[in-house]
């Protein structure tokens, strides 16, 4: 659900983008991002099968999707910050 939050906070951005609204696509980006990852880090369900291929730990696909998407959603807060702060605007194009 977050992540499609986040999707349809980068199409608003795209399609009604000026400066307020790119700064307030970086809060709210940069705020579900540290929420991502501090559910990441305090994930008390199964974080591993009790098997082992090739001496590397399998992980559960549950864990997998909240890394994962922990790991994009940041990589966009990057990418936004670069933008609102006008370092490069790969993301979005003024």
């Amino acid at each position: 659900m977050i992540d499609l939050f986040c999707v349809g906070l980068y199409f608003f951005q795209y399609n009604y983008g000026n400066s307020f609204v790119y700064i307030l696509g970086l809060i709210i980006q940069g705020i579900l991002s540290l929420f991502l990852i501090i559910v990441s880090l305090t994930y008390k369900g199964k974080k591993y099968n009790t098997h082992w291929t090739f001496g590397i730990y399998n992980t559960t696909a549950r864990y997998d999707l909240i890394v994962i998407s922990a790991i994009v959603n940041t990589l966009m807060l990057i990418l936004y910050g670069m933008n609102a702060f006008g370092i490069n605007n790969v993301i979005f194009s003024r």
